[in-house]
């Protein structure tokens, strides 16, 4: 099953992923498929319609590590 993509033009997210964002502003897309751990890492820099997908998935993103635990 797809973790994000696009519909009718708009990037869309599936429910049950977790997403995760870097002190570089990168994402870290997760799911747990029964048999282990997919993922899948969109930058933050990216150009075109992967740009598009960076904003709609930093939109639901977490903070990963604070910068005061490193």
């Amino acid at each position: 099953m797809a973790m994000f993509g696009f519909r009718d033009g708009t990037a869309w997210v599936a429910d049950d992923v977790f997403v995760t964002r870097d002190l570089r502003g990168d994402v870290l897309v997760e799911r747990w498929d029964g048999r282990g751990v997919r993922s899948a890492v969109v930058r933050r820099n990216s150009e075109g319609f992967m740009r598009a997908m960076w904003i709609k998935l930093n939109e639901i993103a977490v903070d990963g590590i604070p910068e005061s635990a490193l």
